[in-house]
C-alpha cells in the first residue's frame, strides 16, 4: 500500500506504529497543506504532524519535518529507549529531522535537554537534526555470514 488510506477513506490496519509512520509520511508528502493523524498500536499512541516550511526558527525555517506533538509509549517499552530509536526513524524518512514539541513530561524534558543529538528551541521544544550519513548515530553494516548475508545495526558512542 502506498498511501496511508484506502480508496473508501478509511485507514488501512497497519501493524505497528512505524509502519503507520511510514504510511502517513507518504500520503501527507502528496498534500499542499501541513496534515496530522494520530496512530495507535498496542498501547501506544502518538499525535503526528507534517511540515514542510514556516515551523522551525531560523536557519532552519524550510524545513521538512515530522512533528511529534503527543506520544504515550506502552509501559513494556519504556526505559528502553524505543523513544529515540523512533526520533531516529522519523528523522532518517524527513529531509531534515524530526521535531518534539511543547514537552510537558518533566522526565522526557530533562532526558531530551541532556541529550547531545537534540537541540532546544522555544520554551519546551526539541529539534532532532538529521545530519550526515556519517555522523549519523545508527549505522548499518552487511556481515557475511556464510551464504547468508544480514544486515545489522551498530550503534556509535
Amino acid at each position: 500500500m502506498n498511501t496511508a488510506y484506502n480508496k473508501r477513506g478509511r485507514r488501512p490496519r497497519l501493524p505497528s506504529i512505524e509502519s503507520q509512520t511510514i504510511a502517513f509520511l507518504e500520503w501527507a508528502r502528496k498534500k499542499s497543506r501541513p496534515k496530522a493523524t494520530n496512530l495507535k498500536w498496542d498501547g501506544n499512541n502518538i499525535y503526528l504532524r507534517y511540515w514542510r516550511q514556516d515551523y522551525l526558527p531560523p536557519p532552519w525555517e524550510n524545513a521538512e519535518v515530522l512533528v511529534i506533538a503527543n506520544i504515550t509509549v506502552k509501559k513494556s517499552y519504556r526505559q528502553r529507549n524505543w523513544c529515540w530509536r523512533y526520533c531516529q526513524l522519523c528523522a532518517a524518512l524527513t529531509r531534515h529531522g524530526v521535531v518534539i514539541e511543547s514537552v510537558l513530561n518533566e522526565r522526557l524534558f530533562e532526558a531530551l535537554r541532556r541529550h547531545p543529538e537534540f537541540i532546544q528551541f522555544r520554551s519546551a521544544c526539541f529539534y532532532l537534526k538529521k545530519t550526515s550519513f556519517e555522523e549519523w548515530p545508527l549505522t548499518l553494516d552487511w556481515i557475511d555470514i556464510g551464504d547468508n548475508p544480514q544486515l545489522v545495526g551498530t550503534h556509535r558512542t
